[in-house]
């Protein structure tokens, strides 16, 4: 795309006197001052012309993997493979990354040439970003003409949930002491032992069954179950109705704590639906840690399931899933709980996490409990306002039931809120405790 800047009025005015008084008076040097600019018009806009020839723009990262609060690094490489010089050329990233900085002005770039440097972005938001396209702008040594061209640099960055770590949280460990046979093999080594099978080529030694071996003259192989434990079920309310969020913006880094050579925190934005996400992160990365099997239910427009599995392959599937989920959903909370926990196993944990605790959730933990469920509610609320209506019944409710209950409070620094849930460690071991003493007994 090529066009005059604002030095065009002004030249034109120019050629215009010069012609006017070379016609009136007749005198030479107006048509020699008339001839020279116009010579230099042409070769500004030759040199214009010629100007982002040649001229390409590489961007590499080590990951297209980050999450927020982190730092992401790119190298930006400009080169010029004409043998003309280019004189200055500005280089500007279009991307949609928040607190993008990959925009230059280079200048005096000889032919065969390349400039690089390092973009550094301060993530503050969670979801997928383009980065790209770049454009590219030169013009002629006087300013005349300017000349841009878009380069489509085609490369997506998934940014995670920020997440914080967690010392302790309770889990249910299972219906019976040391859990349930759940007749799966798998390939790490257990406790439970279920057969013997015939030596094949890459099987560890230590697995070898001597006894066997000596017995049948060839090396047996032990067979193991996986350890029994409780899968945790997170549960996230993406109900559109039920969210709550802040009138008054609020910048996501403190202005005192922007430089990137500060460790700063980024600050959440005041909505229950980015509190709720990086809450369940923050327990996934624990429950994993725990060799737990953890799986993760939405109802947004559609539902999202992500069957539960143990590993650090599944902590990326949940991030992956938690980067892109909106709440965008027209059902209620309690639907996909009742729905889902019909395929559940008996003694797996429930972590629920909504804004809005009704009677209709009271009425789904029944159901949960009567499925020898085990729930747990995180409400997200703020603190600056009183709770909705009736909720202090509801609470008691399930105060009465032992359900554990925790307040994140969306005007509060989510950090803090996450570390002391160790500090309520006991009650929460008690409440846990009562409410499986009631499901085994039926009370």
């Amino acid at each position: 795309m090529k066009k005059l800047t604002g030095y065009k009025y002004l030249t034109i005015l120019t050629i215009f006197l010069l012609m006017v008084g070379w016609t009136v008076s007749g005198v030479g040097i107006y048509f020699r001052l008339l001839l020279f600019i116009s010579l230099v018009i042409i070769c500004s806009y030759v040199w214009d012309v010629i100007g982002l020839q040649g001229l390409a723009v590489e961007r590499t990262s080590r990951s297209k993997r980050s999450s927020v609060g982190k730092v992401f690094d790119e190298r930006l490489v400009i080169s010029n493979s004409k043998l003309f010089p280019c004189i200055w050329v500005e280089l500007e990233d279009l991307s949609s990354l928040p607190q993008k900085s990959g925009s230059r002005i280079f200048t005096s770039m000889a032919g065969n040439q390349e400039r690089s440097f390092i973009s550094r972005n301060w993530i503050t938001r969670r979801g997928s970003f383009d980065l790209g396209p770049m454009k590219l702008t030169s013009g002629d040594l006087l300013g005349i003409f300017r000349t841009s061209r878009t380069i489509p640099l085609i490369n997506n960055l998934v940014v995670y949930p920020l997440t914080f770590d967690i010392d302790y949280f309770p889990v249910p460990g299972g219906l019976l002491p040391g859990g349930r046979k759940i007749r799966l093999q798998t390939n790490d080594i257990s406790p439970n032992v279920t057969g013997i099978r015939e030596y094949s080529t890459g099987d560890p030694i230590k697995r070898i069954h001597w006894p066997s071996t000596a017995r049948k003259m060839t090396y047996m192989i032990k067979l193991f179950e996986q350890d029994p434990k409780a899968d945790i079920w997170l549960f996230i309310d993406s109900q559109k109705e039920a969210q709550i969020k802040s009138e008054n913006a609020v910048s996501p880094i403190p202005e005192k704590e922007f430089s990137l050579f500060k460790h700063g925190q980024v600050r959440l934005q005041e909505d229950s639906y980015e509190y709720a996400i990086s809450t369940a992160a923050s327990l996934a990365k624990y429950l994993i840690r725990q060799k737990l099997a953890i799986g993760l239910a939405s109802s947004g427009k559609s539902a999202t399931i992500v069957p539960a599995e143990p590993g650090d392959r599944q902590l990326n599937k949940i991030f992956e899933t938690l980067a892109f989920l909106e709440p965008d959903g027209i059902l209620p909370f309690t639907h996909i709980i009742q729905q889902q926990s019909k395929v559940i196993p008996m003694g797996s944990g429930l972590i629920l996490l909504t804004p809005m605790v009704t009677n209709e959730l009271v009425i789904a933990l029944y159901e949960l409990i009567r499925r020898k469920l085990f729930p747990m509610i995180i409400s997200i609320q703020r603190k600056s306002s009183p709770g909705s209506v009736g909720q202090e019944e509801v609470v008691r409710k399930m105060d009465a039931l032992k359900i554990p209950f925790f307040n994140i409070f969306i005007d509060d620094e989510l950090g803090s809120q996450i570390r002391a849930i160790s500090k309520l460690r006991k009650r929460f071991a008690y409440s846990l405790v009562s409410a499986k003493h009631q499901m085994e007994f039926g009370h």
